[in-house]
C-alpha cells in the first residue's frame, strides 16, 4: 500500500460522512509547454483532466513510473484518477507521431467511470492505448476534430474523425447518467456527423454544431445553427437539458433545429455577444437569450445545473448588458489592457440572477452542483471575489497567478482559493464540481503554492518558462480537499489532538486519549510522504512550515488529525 493511499484511508477516517478521500495537489510535464484545459469529475472522487504536453509526461503522483513518451511535438493526453488520486490510466493521442497538432480539448466521465474525449488530430493518431489498432486520419496538412469513448478501465471503445469541424475554435463533450454523449463544436465547411452508413451533413461557417451519439458510439442527431457566425464556445448537460453557448459575431441565428423558427440577434450589435440556448436531450430548442458583447474575449465556458439555470463566465473590453430582460445589468469594463472578466448566472428562462465584473480577473472555467458555483481562472492585480456588498480581495503574488471561487448560483459568496508563485503565465483554465468537491487544472511555470491558507504546499515545474499541468482539488470551504479539516478527531473512544494548531516549528504537542494498548504515532505531509514518528505527550521534531496529517494507530482502530506549522 502506498504512501499516498495510507494517506486517503486517514482521510476517510476523520470525514466519516464524505463520499471519499481527495487528492493533494499534483503536477506532470514534459520540458516544455504543457497544460490541463478540461476536467471532469464524479461523486465518488473519480476525476479526469486532458490537455496538450510537448515531449512525453509521467500522470501518476504516487512516484510509480508511468512515463508516456513524446513524439517530439505537441501530443494531446486524458488521465483518469481514484478518489485518492490513485492513477488509473492514460490516454494518450499521438505521442509517438510527427503532427505538431494533436490536442485534447474535453474530457467526460461516464457514471460508471468510463471516459470520453474529443480533440484533434494532425496526420495520423491510434486512438487505441492498448495492442490494438484504431486509425484516424488527417491526410496531408488537414487537422481533424475526434471523438473517442474508452471503458472505465481504459480499454477502447470507439472513436472516429469528423472532418470538417474547425478544430481551431476547439470542442467540448459532456456524457449523461446512460452514457448518452453530446459534442459541440462549430462546422467550418460540409460535416458529416454520422460515422456510420448514413449521412447527416452540416454545412456553415463557424456555425456552431450540436451533437448526440450513443453509448455505442452510434449517431442520434445533430445539426449545425443557421445563420450568422456562432462560435460554440462551452457545453454542459445536467437532468434533461443540454447548454450551448458561444460568440454571436453579427446579424441573426435561428437557434431552432426543427421547421419552426427562433432568430436570435444582439439588439446592440455587440461583437461577440454571448449566446446560449439549452435543448432537451432529444435536440429539441427548450430556452434561449443574448447578452453580453465583447471585441475581445468573450463567453469561455458555460455550466447547467439540474433546474435548468445557466452560469455564464468570460470577458469583455467594453461596457455591455448582461440581462437578457427589459432590464438592465451593465458591466463596465475595469481590467486595463486585458479586458475585464464576468461571471453572470441566470435562470432556465433567461432570467438574470446576477452578473458581476472581476475587473482584472479572467475567468475561464465554470461548475455548478446544487447550491454551489465555482469558478477558475487568472488574476494579476488585486481583486474583489465577493459579488455582494462585502469584499474579498484577492490579491496576486507576481505576474499571472491562478484563483478559484465559490458562489452560489444566486451570488453569495463562499470562499476565494489563489494559487500562488512566481510564474508569469499561471492560469486556472477548467473547474468540476462534485459532492461539494471543486476541482481544477491549468498551468504554471517555476514553483507555485498549491495552499490557499497559511500552509505551503509547493508545486515546481522546470523552471520559469517550463509549463506543467496541475490538478487541485478543494473542499467545501475552499481548503485542500485532501486533508482533513479538524485538528482533533475522536474515533471508537480514541481521540487524537494537536494543540497548538497552527504552531511555530516544534512547539506542537501531541496527546492521545483514551488508547487502549500501545499507539504508533506517524506524521505526514501534504503529498504524503512520511516525515515523522513522534511520541506522544513529546513535542513534534522541527518540521517546515506547511499542512500536515497525524495518524494514531491502536489495536482498537485509527484516528486521524490535521495541523499546521506556520510560516
Amino acid at each position: 500500500m502506498s504512501i499516498r493511499t495510507v494517506l486517503a484511508l486517514a482521510v476517510m477516517l476523520v470525514c466519516a460522512a464524505a463520499a471519499a478521500a481527495q487528492p493533494a495537489p499534483f503536477a506532470f510535464g514534459g520540458p516544455q509547454a504543457d497544460v490541463g484545459v478540461a476536467v471532469d469529475a464524479l461523486a465518488d472522487g473519480t476525476f479526469a483532466i486532458g490537455g496538450t504536453t510537448f515531449g512525453g509526461y509521467d500522470p501518476d503522483p504516487s512516484g510509480a513510473d508511468a512515463t508516456v513518451p513524446g513524439g517530439g511535438a505537441q501530443d494531446g493526453f486524458a488521465a483518469v484518477y481514484g478518489p485518492a488520486g490513485a492513477f488509473r490510466f492514460a490516454v494518450p493521442i499521438g505521442p509517438l507521431g510527427p503532427s505538431a497538432a494533436d490536442a485534447v480539448f474535453d474530457v467526460a466521465l461516464g457514471s460508471d467511470g468510463s471516459l470520453v474525449v474529443v480533440g484533434q488530430v494532425g496526420e495520423t493518431v491510434d486512438l487505441d492505448p492498448g495492442p490494438g489498432v484504431a486509425t484516424v486520419e488527417a491526410p496531408g496538412l488537414a487537422v481533424h476534430v475526434f471523438l473517442a469513448a474508452y471503458s472505465a478501465s481504459g480499454e477502447f471503445r470507439w472513436g472516429f474523425a469528423l472532418p470538417g469541424l474547425d478544430f481551431s475554435l476547439g470542442a467540448y463533450v459532456d456524457v449523461d447518467e446512460d452514457g448518452t454523449v453530446y459534442l459541440a463544436a462549430s462546422a467550418s465547411s460540409p460535416t458529416d456527423l454520422d460515422p456510420g452508413p448514413g449521412e447527416t451533413i452540416v454545412d456553415g461557417f463557424r456555425s456552431a454544431t450540436l451533437a448526440s451519439y450513443a453509448a455505442s458510439g452510434d449517431f442520434r442527431w445533430g445539426f449545425a445553427l443557421e445563420g450568422a457566425q456562432y462560435r460554440a464556445r462551452g457545453l454542459s448537460m445536467a437532468g434533461e437539458r443540454v447548454a450551448l453557448t458561444g460568440n454571436l459575431i453579427s446579424g441573426a441565428v435561428d437557434v431552432d433545429p426543427g421547421p419552426a423558427e427562433r432568430l436570435l440577434e444582439d439588439p446592440d450589435n455587440r461583437p461577440s455577444a454571448w449566446l446560449t440556448a439549452t435543448y432537451t436531450t432529444d435536440g429539441e430548442l427548450a430556452s434561449a437569450f443574448v447578452v453580453g458583447g465583447s471585441n475581445f474575449g468573450g463567453v469561455q465556458s458555460v455550466a447547467l445545473g439540474e433546474a435548468g439555470g445557466v452560469a455564464l463566465v468570460g470577458s469583455i473590453d467594453r461596457a455591455a448588458d448582461f440581462d437578457p430582460g427589459p432590464g438592465t445589468r451593465t458591466i463596465e469594463d475595469t481590467g486595463g489592457t486585458n479586458g475585464t472578466g464576468v461571471v453572470a448566472s441566470y435562470e432556465a428562462d433567461g432570467t438574470l440572477r446576477f452578473a458581476y465584473g472581476l475587473g482584472s480577473a479572467l475567468p475561464r472555467g465554470v461548475s455548478v452542483e446544487g447550491d454551489r458555483l465555482s469558478w477558475t481562472g487568472f488574476f494579476g492585480e488585486a481583486f474583489d471575489a465577493d459579488p455582494g456588498p462585502a469584499t474579498r480581495i484577492v490579491t496576486p503574488e507576481a505576474g499571472l497567478d491562478i484563483v478559484t471561487v465559490g458562489l452560489t448560483p444566486a451570488g453569495g459568496f463562499r470562499w476565494a482559493s489563489p494559487i500562488t508563485g512566481s510564474g508569469t503565465g499561471d492560469n486556472g483554465l477548467a473547474v468540476a464540481l462534485a459532492s461539494g468537491r471543486t476541482y481544477i487544472t491549468g498551468r504554471f511555470s517555476d514553483t507555485v503554492d498549491a495552499d490557499p491558507g497559511p500552509a505551503t504546499v509547493e508545486l515546481a515545474s522546470g523552471g520559469r518558462f517550463d509549463y506543467d499541468v496541475l490538478a487541485v482539488a478543494y473542499g467545501d470551504r475552499g481548503d485542500l480537499a485532501a486533508l482533513p479539516t479538524a485538528a482533533e478527531t475522536t474515533l471508537r473512544g480514541l481521540t487524537l489532538s494537536v494543540a497548538p494548531n497552527p504552531s511555530a516549528s516544534g512547539a506542537a504537542v501531541v496527546r492521545v486519549e483514551h488508547a487502549r494498548g500501545p499507539v504508533r504515532l506517524s506524521v505526514y505531509d501534504a503529498l504524503g510522504r512520511l516525515v515523522a514518528a513522534p511520541q506522544a505527550g513529546r513535542a513534534l521534531p522541527p518540521l517546515a512550515p506547511g499542512v500536515y496529517v497525524i495518524r494514531a494507530e491502536t489495536a482498537a482502530g485509527m484516528a486521524s488529525a490535521r495541523f499546521i506549522v506556520a510560516r
